[in-house]
């Protein structure tokens, strides 16, 4: 079972980089573009945690680019119970880094991008915590 949920996830994902919208087949993915799967799964395979920043500022079109693609992930019956937040004043990014373990990664980044959930999208009862 473990696998699949795996081939699920990895599935929806090359349907996304193909463009299908959830209306291709698995045969049509696979022989459509092995080159963009490869490098799909080249990078989940070799990604890494950045934990140090340069000072250089994020670009509009950057910003713009990641929400879109935060927007686009899947939500539990399409609900897309979330809400981002982009935090980029110096003030309120050390503010929330706070004096922690992890207070010299948010002094050192020039962006955040909080992802909140909006509780009154979410679904009802224990599934309430699937917009996570």
């Amino acid at each position: 079972m473990k696998n699949y949920k795996v081939f699920i996830v990895l599935f929806a994902m090359a349907t996304a980089l193909m463009g299908c919208n959830g209306n291709c087949d698995k045969e049509t993915i696979i022989t459509n573009d092995n080159e963009t799967i490869n490098m799909t799964i080249e990078t989940l395979m070799t990604r890494t945690s950045i934990r140090s920043f340069t000072d250089r500022a994020v670009s509009a079109d950057t910003i713009e680019m990641l929400l879109r693609a935060g927007m686009a992930a899947p939500t539990a019956v399409n609900k897309q119970p979330w809400h981002f937040v982009v935090i980029n004043d110096r003030a309120k990014l050390d503010e929330l880094g706070g004096n922690g373990r992890q207070s010299q990664m948010w002094q050192e980044s020039t962006l955040a991008i909080a992802v909140c959930g909006n509780m009154e999208k979410a679904l009802e009862g224990p599934a309430q915590a699937f917009w996570i």
